[in-house]
């Protein structure tokens, strides 16, 4: 879900307070419900759901504003950025694990195996270079928006895939 919305943008907005004048029989107001109103690039209402909001009739609704507005599969961001976030946090551990092996080298006055990790970091730094290059190539699906067309298009296309 949270990578799905790098295709979005959340604003708050705060409920207004009751007007002093209105009279309340039973005692303060209710919590007002859950409520996600989802906006097309033109800022008009592509989408609202209120109440109890399932995640997956909100992933649901995500999905088909993405293939309206960026032509893209949110299925398919999300897939492949979870890899490589899963690929950075196996270079992480590794990263660690060698700086662990170089306090225990520099302790023991290794030479030969401080030579040997740092080949085995430069070769780590330049597989974290190649990971962040396809992470922000992935990342620019969500700056790149199809061009717009008209209006009636579009709300024809959101009216049938919701």
């Amino acid at each position: 879900m949270v990578l799905g919305s790098k295709f979005f943008r959340m604003v708050r907005v705060h409920q207004a307070a009751p007007s002093a004048g209105r009279d309340f029989e039973n005692g303060p107001l209710p919590p007002p419900l859950p409520r996600i109103v989802i906006l097309s690039r033109d800022g008009e209402v592509a989408a609202s759901l209120e109440g109890n909001i399932p995640s997956k009739a909100l992933f649901k609704t995500m999905k088909t504003l993405v293939s309206v507005e960026y032509g893209k599969d949110l299925d398919e961001f999300v897939s492949k950025m979870r890899k490589i976030l899963d690929r950075m946090d196996n270079l992480a551990s590794k990263r660690l694990e060698i700086q662990c092996r170089r306090a225990l080298a520099r302790e023991k006055g290794w030479v030969r195996v401080l030579e040997k990790l740092k080949e085995e970091e430069r070769i780590l730094d330049g597989k974290e270079a190649a990971l962040h290059a396809r992470a922000m190539a992935l990342l620019s699906w969500t700056r790149t928006p199809l061009p717009s067309r008209a209006k009636e298009k579009k709300e024809e296309r959101v009216s049938k895939k919701l």
